[in-house]
């Protein structure tokens, strides 16, 4: 520090004080004369030190500050990856519990088909394995899409569109294009014959895809818990988006009407309306029913280039083509 450089020019001060006494003795020239040089250069020997131990502070500091602001920009990033842009920032100024109405946002709904039977058959160790290329595979698409995970319970994945630009037609298509891509990933991952785990002889039989609910509503975004604050969403349009993923048909992204009616034209390209069967419309006596008429839905899938052919495509063969046809 700055006293160590301070005590080391005082003892080269003091060592030439007394040398300088000793030939000061000898010498014909004036002793002020001397001693004037004398204190100059202990004087700018000085300044030197202090101006030097300055700098060494400044960058110090300047480093110090550098590492202060890498580790803030560490902690908004890993705070990014729990909660989105506008709740983030609404805790940070708030410091407290945020919640927020969503008007009108997409959810999204995953699950992968056979991985429980798979698990059952695998060491705790390949299951995390497996389990982690599948979501790391969904997870470098996130920002890209610009939408939102909330969460992965098991091999079920959940994603929302829509909470920076609420009510847009592009988070409707943000959310089928991730679906696409989800779709693209599980079948790159399961088709891949020399997979460490999959690849195996034991699963070359095991058929392993997703079925995917999609549905546009409503929502309370919020920040719940201390100890490990999460941001979740509730509401009836959640419940409408798990059952449309749980009544889904495997490889094939089921889409509700509301989520339809946002798609641009590029997007509805992939369409294929699902029209109720006319033999699930009750009769009782030539009296009208009273329930709830069934829910009009949409199944999409990336690899139908025409309408007519995502009639036709082959991850759509298990539906009577009598109950589909084409989205006008």
């Amino acid at each position: 520090g700055i006293r160590l450089v301070i005590a080391v020019y005082s003892a080269i001060i003091v060592i030439l004080s007394i040398a300088a006494a000793a030939w000061l003795r000898l010498s014909p020239i004036p002793n002020f004369v001397w001693m004037s040089a004398f204190i100059s250069v202990a004087a700018l020997g000085a300044s030197v030190a202090v101006m030097h131990e300055r700098e060494c502070e400044r960058r110090r500091r300047f480093l110090l500050h550098r590492m202060a602001s890498a580790r803030r920009e560490e902690v908004l990033t890993l705070l990014g990856r729990m909660m989105p842009d506008p709740i983030l920032a609404r805790a940070l100024l708030a410091g407290q519990q945020v919640a927020m109405a969503l008007e009108e946002v997409t959810y999204l709904y995953s699950d992968i088909k056979g991985f429980t039977k798979l698990s059952s058959q695998l060491n705790p160790i390949d299951v995390v394995r497996l389990l982690n290329e599948h979501y790391s595979a969904f997870d470098s698409h996130l920002e890209e899409r610009n939408v939102f995970k909330i969460d992965t319970i098991g091999d079920a994945y959940v994603v929302v569109g829509g909470l920076q630009k609420d009510g847009s037609k592009e988070q409707a298509d943000n959310i089928l294009s991730f679906a696409f891509d989800m779709l693209r990933e599980i079948e790159g991952l399961t088709s891949q014959e020399d997979h460490p785990i999959l690849g195996k002889p034991e699963f070359k039989n095991l058929k392993i895809g997703m079925r995917i609910g999609v549905h546009s509503g409503s929502g309370i975004g919020g920040v719940i818990g201390k100890a490990k604050p999460r941001f979740f969403i509730w509401g009836m349009d959640t419940l409408i988006a798990e059952s449309m993923e749980s009544t889904g048909t495997l490889n094939v992204v089921h889409c509700s009407s509301s989520t339809v009616k946002l798609l641009s034209d590029h997007q509805l390209k992939h369409i294929v309306e699902c029209i109720p069967p006319e033999d699930n419309k009750k009769d009782n006596g030539g009296e009208t029913s009273k329930d709830p008429p069934p829910l009009t839905t949409y199944y999409a899938h990336f690899d139908t280039k025409t309408l007519d052919e995502a009639v036709e495509a082959s991850k759509l063969r298990d539906l009577d083509p009598n109950f589909c046809g084409v989205h006008s």
